[in-house]
């Protein structure tokens, strides 16, 4: 099954941390779809669900981001019937404890700092071998 992560990040830098960290993990077949801000992000994941709803889709987020930032970004996609179940981490540089509990709140999965980034990703090639996703079929998913 088709492996996905959308990374939304605006900094050119923190995403070549990022691809390198896949290449280095062997994580060829998963492939990394970036959205630099909130909106591009909506935008980028419904369109990657309208053409496979099969996809393992996982979303990797940073907070800090122009435009919709990715608390703002959260609480929209966690009010969309077809996004809501979708896994997110929070890949940031904010340590802030009131950034890590209304992330939380919002229901990401997982946050980490971005100077754990090696790290982070051998997590996520451990995440993608073990974890079962909900099915991606927008809003006639049924508990």
């Amino acid at each position: 099954m088709k492996k996905i992560i959308v990374l939304v990040e605006d900094d050119d830098l923190d995403v070549e941390c990022f691809q390198r960290g896949i290449r280095k993990e062997s994580l060829a077949e998963t492939e990394v779809v970036r959205a630099s801000e909130g909106r591009e992000a909506l935008h980028t994941l419904r369109s990657i669900l309208k053409q496979d709803p099969a996809t393992n889709l996982v979303v990797v987020l940073d907070l800090n981001m122009p435009g919709m930032n990715g608390l703002e970004f959260l609480a929209e996609m966690r009010r969309d019937s077809m996004l809501r179940h979708l896994v997110v981490f929070v890949l940031t540089s904010s340590e802030h404890r009131s950034d890590v509990v209304k992330a939380y709140s919002l229901g990401v999965s997982g946050y980490s700092s971005k100077e754990k980034v090696n790290k982070f990703v051998r997590f996520l090639k451990e995440f993608f071998s073990v974890a079962i996703l909900p099915p991606c079929s927008g809003p006639n998913i049924s508990a």
